[in-house]
């Protein structure tokens, strides 16, 4: 099974897996920036999902190295449909200031099994499929599907 990317700019870095056994594969900074105290950026991989088998999506979750420092990983859903850029929220809880280098490791990808073919029922009454809605979801990101 392949999750294939596209890059976005020349410092793009493949996401890897730290161990043969790790989960998660590191996401990297693609740019410079500086993530003031209690605020939150949106951190460019410099990556584009290009191929996601239908039945994957991608978890970005923190690296614990950062949690426990005081930074968090917000919005952490790529769908396998999405082809947009793949940026990470950064979130600065700290009452300092974080600078963001060119290949810094920012996040983990974690690929997860999901199942699609699930309906939500409420006391017996299944939703309409009728209202499900119908879309490309191409590069929208970040509340594009609201």
């Amino acid at each position: 099974m392949e999750i294939r990317f596209n890059r976005n700019n020349d410092n793009a870095k493949i996401p890897i897996r730290g161990t043969e056994h790790s989960a998660a594969f590191d996401l990297y900074s693609s740019e410079e920036l500086n993530v003031t105290a209690r605020s939150r950026c949106l951190v460019d991989t410099g990556l584009k999902l290009s191929e996601c088998p239908e039945d994957v999506y991608l978890r970005i979750a923190p690296r614990s190295g950062l949690a426990v420092k005081g930074f968090d990983i917000g919005a952490g859903v790529v769908d396998s449909d999405y082809r947009g850029p793949v940026k990470v929220l950064f979130i600065n809880t700290t009452d300092d200031d974080h600078s963001i280098s060119v290949g810094d490791r920012i996040a983990q990808m974690i690929p997860e099994r999901i199942r699609t073919d699930l309906r939500c029922v409420i006391n017996g009454e299944e939703n309409d499929t009728s209202e499900v809605i119908r879309m490309e979801r191409g590069e929208g990101g970040f509340g594009s599907t609201q």
